[in-house]
C-alpha cells in the first residue's frame, strides 16, 4: 500500500482500520489488489484481470454499529477499533447502504429520546448493545435488528411508530436478546429473538435480504402469535 498518501475518502479510516486501501483512488486499489494475487498465484496458473464494481460505494446490504455512551453522557454509534478494540464514531460509514446510515443514526436519536440506554460493559447497567441493518436491494425493503441484553425495551409501541413512519421501507423490526458474555464481547446475533414489528412479509423476499431466511421465518411465527392472542 502507498503509505505516502493522505487523500483518505473516509476521516476515521486510520482509527477504524476496516477500509486498509481507502487512501487509494478504487482504480490504484484494483491494481494493487492485481498485482499481490497476480504474485501470489503466478506459478500456479493465469490470473484474471480483476472486474471491478460500477459504484465502490455503499454497496453492503448488511450495516452493523455498536452502541455506546461517551463520558459526556452522549450516545455514540461507531464500529470497533481494528488495533485496540475500542470504538470508533461515526456517522457515514462508505461501505454501508446511505440509507443503512441514516436509519442507525435515526434510532440513534430516538435512543436519545426515549432514554434508551446503551448497554455498558464495564457497570453491566443499560439495554442496547448493536444495531444491525439489513436491505433487500432487489426489493427496496429494509430489516432492524436491535440487539439488547433482555427483552424490555422501553416505550417499544413509540419506538416501532416512530420508526417506521420515518423509514416506511422497513418492513421487520427484530429484537434480539443476547446477554453479554464478557466485556469484550463483539456483534453476535443470538436465536432468541422478538419481533416488533412486520409488514408485508414474503416468503420470496428472503433471499433478498441475504443470511436473514432463519430469522424471518421464527419472525413470522411470532408475529403471527401476537396477532392470534
Amino acid at each position: 500500500m502507498d503509505k505516502s498518501s493522505n487523500n483518505y475518502l473516509c476521516r476515521v479510516a486510520k482509527k477504524c482500520g476496516a477500509c486498509q486501501l481507502s487512501n487509494m483512488d478504487y482504480q490504484r486499489q484494483l491494481a494493487f489488489k492485481q498485482a499481490n494475487v497476480v504474485k501470489l498465484l503466478k506459478r500456479y496458473c493465469h490470473v484474471n484481470e480483476i472486474i471491478g464494481m460500477n459504484e465502490p460505494y455503499h454497496y453492503r446490504n448488511k450495516a452493523q454499529a455498536v452502541v455506546k455512551r461517551t463520558s459526556g453522557g452522549k450516545i455514540i454509534t461507531g464500529v470497533y477499533q481494528s488495533s485496540t478494540g475500542g470504538i470508533v464514531a461515526t456517522d457515514d460509514c462508505f461501505l454501508n447502504n446511505q440509507k443503512s446510515n441514516d436509519i442507525i443514526k435515526f434510532i440513534r436519536s430516538l435512543m436519545t429520546e426515549l432514554h434508551i440506554a446503551p448497554f455498558d460493559p464495564k457497570n453491566g447497567k443499560g439495554l442496547v448493545r448493536h444495531i444491525m441493518i439489513r436491505n433487500g436491494y432487489t426489493t427496496g425493503e429494509y430489516m432492524a435488528v436491535i440487539v439488547c441484553i433482555d427483552d424490555k425495551l422501553p416505550k417499544e409501541s413509540e419506538f416501532v411508530k416512530r420508526l417506521c413512519d420515518k423509514f416506511p421501507e422497513i418492513k421487520t423490526i427484530v429484537l434480539n436478546i443476547n446477554p453479554p458474555c464478557c466485556e469484550c464481547c463483539k456483534l453476535f446475533c443470538n436465536t432468541t429473538k422478538d419481533c416488533l414489528y412486520m409488514a408485508g412479509f414474503s416468503l420470496n423476499n428472503v433471499i433478498d435480504f441475504c443470511g436473514i431466511g432463519e430469522d424471518c421465518n421464527k419472525c413470522c411465527k411470532k408475529s403471527k402469535d401476537k396477532q392470534n392472542q
